[in-house]
């Protein structure tokens, strides 16, 4: 669903302080970008084509453009009574995640 964008969020800024913390004691450690960009797999100056991308675009046509309506007046999308999508996108169900490696055991 499109409304998983900002535990998506979460989860790369805690990955981001995470690589913080332990680039405090491996100073050897390379940097969160260059990391986060292999990765993403778009390691080149000009691609914009990262699985990141990729898997955002394809929300945006299967879910959002289909399921819900921009209403003008409110300014934001609104779910739609009717499922306007024709096609059901096939895809693997999400993996679990444990509590403690989403956010930490303390």
């Amino acid at each position: 669903s499109i409304t998983t964008t900002i535990g998506f969020e979460r989860l790369l800024t805690n990955i981001h302080l995470t690589h913080i913390i332990m680039s405090k004691d491996l100073p050897h450690l390379d940097n969160f970008k260059t990391i986060f960009l292999e990765v993403n797999e778009s390691t080149s100056m000009v691609s914009f084509h990262g699985r990141i991308v990729l898997h955002v675009l394809s929300e945006i046509m299967g879910d959002l453009c289909g399921n819900f309506v921009y209403n003008s007046i409110t300014q934001r999308f609104i779910k739609s009574n009717h499922t306007l999508a024709l096609t059901h996108i096939g895809r693997s169900s999400m993996p679990k995640n444990n509590a403690q490696f989403l956010y930490g055991n303390r």
